[in-house]
């Protein structure tokens, strides 16, 4: 099973991650996640400190590489 890993890092000022919204852009629905060369996945943290709510917004942009076996 192939896996996709992103890891975020963000400022240590923010007390609280309060949500995290992942959208997977697939472009050919038809095809399954690992044959399609380029997709797109969107995510969404919306991070408070101190009463006050950040929002922050990433587009990650992924190329699937295949390794042929002899």
């Amino acid at each position: 099973m192939d896996q996709l890993v992103i890891l975020l890092s963000t400022p240590s000022k923010f007390e609280s991650v309060t949500s995290l919204e992942i959208h997977h852009h697939q472009q050919h629905l038809d095809k399954p996640l690992n044959k399609q060369p380029l997709s797109q996945i969107r995510l969404r943290l919306q991070l408070e400190v101190g009463g006050t709510v950040y929002i922050e917004q990433y587009t990650v942009m992924y190329l699937w590489q295949t390794k042929s076996r002899m």
